[in-house]
């Protein structure tokens, strides 16, 4: 064993080269695109998806390297592989193996380490040190991203090892093993729900087996976010409650306010999936109050996710101006890199030269180059960002400075974007009623990646509508059939049968249209067909006047006096009960309608159909000879 000035010497060392680079990654960056999605998932700080037509999940690894206690521990335990020979090796060969494990991982060539370490391992079982060539295999395996070998060394690492340090290290990197296992898994999968399930469980145990842990505020945020991505978002609060408790020096604040955020942003959707619309629109309101403090505070790294997730309310909210403007400011990878190393370097240079540089300052400085390393192996945002910026002018009508975003993306960006950008670039050309050229883009793109679907429907879909704005019906009829069979995103497959009944009736095709609107909602009544209320609402207020026009007049009547009675959306109540009135003026039942007008003059006092009402109703009472009424 070495000497405990040699100790002294190596603590001295480590401290200043703590710089450690040990990624701590919690999900995969790595993804395919799909229509309508993308499949990029990660176990990671979780980040909202953009709410388009193809939106994409924000993800990557981030790192998190040991406290300055644990890295003078296991240079203790290198030294002690150094210094130790292990029988049946020789002295030599024990040395020599023992250094050659040291220098690898040193030198992070974490695949050399794996098959040093485990060399060492079967060489020399009964090794009082052998927790030391444990910890060093684990870890090395955690970084290749092994999480299953990872768990099962550090687990061997806890049956081994007595001390404190390696036990708390050891338990903590279990359960980041596990939830990047959960998060490699198949959404929804019984592998993902095992390993959420286990990590949960162990997530809950490791407070009370390790009470003075400075990692309790991380496993804390690590919980919030498991039980986010279930869905628990009452058990995510009180995760995040107990991170700031525990957050003693304060350095996850804006770590965990992110995750605030975040959680809002995604009950939202949960809300808004629920036609919870005010609530939806509450919590919405406060994740972009969290985020827009964020984007104003001094970390550039997280500065830069939080203008993104903004720009993506913006974008929802139809706020497209603020969202290019916030989208036109988001740095690329080397550019924000630089940042975080210029706020580094005042503190470099304090320390430069210092034969004991304080340890808070070491530690400041240790998770800034994290931070660093972290950008570093995560994905380009900026090539989101562009990606979302396309979306905004998409969503503007302006497809030709789209078309070239997203043909920036495709050519330059990273390979796994390249799908989304290649389907975007399809998108302009039909939006614009190009469809030779989305018809062609189409075909290629399908040559070029055979396993994306639902391309070529949506594609139909959108040239169906482009023809049906232009009056061109039958071709968008036959668009739109195209698009039904093909199949299509449920949220575009719910207006089709509308769009068809649409097209038949200004076609002059009445009675089909009709036959088109009754199928679709005897769908939705019988469940076959999976829509919300209120566009269930909004198709039969469309089929009543379709009834109207094809002189069903009763039919329509019928129809209006449901939905004026019944409806739950707001909007489509006001309408019906006003387009009641004026049915029942048109069928002549003139003390009905004049009585219709009234009630919804009284029921709609701020209507903006409130003059005209009233105007219809005087008429109606004056058809009906009853002058002193309407003067009254």
């Amino acid at each position: 064993m070495l000497n405990q000035a040699h100790h002294q010497r190596e603590k001295m060392e480590d401290m200043k080269k703590s710089e450690v680079k040990q990624t701590r990654r919690i999900g995969s960056a790595k993804g395919t695109s799909s229509m309508g999605k993308s499949s990029l998932r990660s176990l990671s700080r979780a980040r909202e998806k953009i709410p388009n037509p193809t939106h994409v999940t924000l993800a990557h690894p981030p790192s998190l390297s040991l406290s300055l206690d644990q890295m003078v521990t296991l240079r203790i335990l290198l030294s002690a592989l150094l210094a130790i020979s292990l029988s049946p090796l020789s002295a030599q060969e024990g040395a020599e193996a023992a250094k050659k494990i040291v220098e690898a991982y040193d030198n992070q060539r974490y695949d050399e380490v794996v098959k040093l370490s485990e060399a060492f391992i079967k060489a020399t079982p009964q090794s009082l040190n052998i927790s030391s060539a444990y910890l060093l295999l684990a870890r090395s395996q955690y970084n290749l991203s092994q999480w299953a070998p990872a768990v099962a060394a550090y687990r061997k690492v806890q049956s081994v090892s007595k001390e404190k340090d390696v036990l708390e290290e050891a338990a903590y990197y279990i359960i980041q093993s596990l939830a990047a296992q959960a998060g490699a898994a198949p959404e929804k999968s019984a592998e993902r729900k095992k390993s959420v399930a286990e990590t949960l469980t162990l997530i809950t145990a490791f407070p009370k087996q390790f009470p003075e842990s400075k990692s309790l505020g991380e496993i804390r945020l690590l919980q919030a976010r498991l039980h986010i991505q279930e869905g628990a978002f009452a058990e995510a609060s009180q995760d995040l409650d107990a991170a700031r408790s525990s957050d003693k020096e304060k350095e996850l604040t804006e770590d965990i306010d992110y995750l605030q955020a975040y959680s809002e942003a995604q009950r939202a959707r949960q809300l808004l999936a629920d036609f919870k619309k005010t609530d939806a629109e509450a919590a919405l309101a406060r994740a972009g109050q969290i985020y827009s403090r964020i984007a104003a505070g001094s970390n550039p790294a997280l500065a830069l996710e939080a203008n993104l997730q903004m720009a993506s309310l913006d974008l929802a909210a139809g706020r497209i101006p603020e969202a290019i403007v916030r989208l036109r400011t988001i740095p690329g990878k080397e550019e924000l890199i630089e940042l975080l190393q210029a706020n580094l370097a005042p503190l470099r240079a304090e320390i430069s030269g210092q034969a004991s540089p304080a340890p808070e300052k070491l530690r400041r400085i240790q998770k800034g180059q994290q931070k660093i390393e972290e950008v570093r192996n995560r994905p380009d945002l900026s090539s989101q960002a562009l990606i979302q910026l396309g979306q905004a002018y998409l969503q503007t009508r302006q497809y030709d400075e789209a078309r070239l975003v997203f043909r920036q993306v495709a050519r330059f960006g990273p390979p796994d974007v390249a799908p989304t950008a290649e389907q975007q670039i399809i998108l302009t050309y039909a939006l614009q009623g190009r469809t030779s050229e989305a018809d062609r883009l189409v075909a290629e793109y399908q040559k070029k990646y055979p396993d994306q679907k639902g391309v070529a429907g949506l594609v139909d879909y959108l040239v169906g509508f482009a023809l049906l704005e232009d009056g061109k019906y039958d071709d968008s009829i036959k668009r739109l059939k195209a698009a039904q069979e093909k199949g299509v995103d449920p949220r575009y497959a719910d207006e089709i049968p509308r769009f068809i009944a649409s097209a038949y009736q200004k076609s002059g095709q009445g009675a089909e249209a009709l036959k088109y609107y009754e199928s679709f909602l005897a769908e939705v009544k019988s469940g076959k067909r999976k829509i919300s209320e209120e566009s269930r609402e909004q198709t039969q207020l469309a089929y009543a006047s379709a009834l109207i026009s094809e002189k069903k007049v009763n039919e329509g009547i019928t129809q209006f006096t449901q939905l004026s009675t019944n409806a739950t959306t707001p909007s489509i109540k006001e309408d019906a009960s006003l387009r009641l009135a004026y049915a029942l003026r048109a069928a002549k039942k003139l003390p009905e309608a004049a009585t219709a007008f009234a009630k919804f003059a009284a029921a709609y006092p701020k209507s903006s159909n409130l003059g005209n009402a009233l105007l219809a109703r005087g008429d109606t009472l004056l058809e009906e000879k009853k002058p002193e009424e309407e003067i009254g």
